[in-house]
């Protein structure tokens, strides 16, 4: 896995060594913002709850006792990014990203039943049980900076609507990170009659535990992607706003990320964004 953290220093060079700095002068720049999605990874959650279990005081098997689901991840970002351009259709990128957001979240749901009483009504018997329902939830929230390289090519720049597409490679580093843990208890008096379970709501208690783990470990991300876009010139004739581009972009790649004292691991991700480019040609 080094190996695609190394690739983190060594793409860059390769891409905007293809061509000397004398070759490339910048040409444009765009701001954009949008979000990232992140695929779930069993082996990426099974870290995230090895790593909190004894902050929390959690059982080593309750992963193995319980349902457990994962809930949606995903990181609004915002982009600034400089292009540098040989050929009208081919231009290398550079650039700086911030995200923040849900980056990991996991759910458990445990059920203990207990048998409280029996009760003989002479055609059928009424079993009464004790019933606790315990909800665990993680969430993970991070802020990351990130630098990005990507070699980008385009259809014809003098049409109204440019199509492009690439490759490029995404650094980034966590600067803050903070797991939220929540537990949420339920009891509730469950009667059994012919076979089918009545829950008494009214003598329900809850329990509403929550804590926050500040300065949660930081992590290392290298991404690996391909961009799709299209650019929408706003004016074709006006001198001004002809410089000026409507920009939609879809992202698609693999994330691999390394924590201390975990093991590194790769996931698939996909990111969406708009914004505005300015050609300074």
């Amino acid at each position: 896995m080094k190996t695609f953290f190394l690739l983190s220093m060594i793409v860059p060079m390769v891409i905007f060594s293809q061509e000397t700095t004398d070759s490339y002068r910048l040409s444009d720049f765009h701001f954009s913002m949008g979000r990232q999605m992140y695929t779930h990874h069993t082996d990426d959650l099974m870290q995230l709850y090895d790593n909190v279990k004894t902050d929390f005081g959690l059982s080593d098997n309750l992963m193995d006792n319980s349902g457990y689901f994962y809930g949606r991840s995903n990181t609004g970002f915002f982009n600034f990014i400089l292009g540098f351009t040989k050929k009208p259709t081919r231009s290398l990128n550079a650039g700086i990203s911030y995200y923040t957001g849900n980056r990991r979240n996991l759910s458990f749901s445990c059920r203990d039943k207990t048998r409280t009483d029996t009760v003989d009504a002479g055609d059928y018997i009424i079993y009464v049980d004790s019933v606790n329902n315990t909800f665990y939830n993680f969430n993970e929230i991070i802020s990351e900076i990130a630098l990005s390289f990507s070699s980008i090519y385009r259809t014809a720049p003098e049409k109204t609507i440019i199509m492009y597409s690439g490759f490029g490679i995404n650094v980034g580093y966590t600067i803050y990170s903070s797991l939220d843990y929540s537990k949420f208890s339920k009891n509730a008096n469950v009667y059994n009659i012919n076979g089918v379970d009545y829950e008494n709501y009214i003598f329900m208690p809850d329990n509403m535990n929550f804590t926050t783990k500040n300065d949660y470990k930081r992590s290392l991300y290298t991404r690996l992607f391909i961009p799709m876009g299209i650019n929408i010139r706003f004016s074709k004739d006006d001198k001004l706003f002809s410089k000026f581009y409507l920009d939609f972009a879809a992202l698609f790649g693999f994330e691999f990320q390394n924590q201390p004292d975990s093991s590194p691991y790769m996931r698939s991700y996909s990111a969406f964004s708009s914004g505005i480019r300015y050609n300074l040609n």
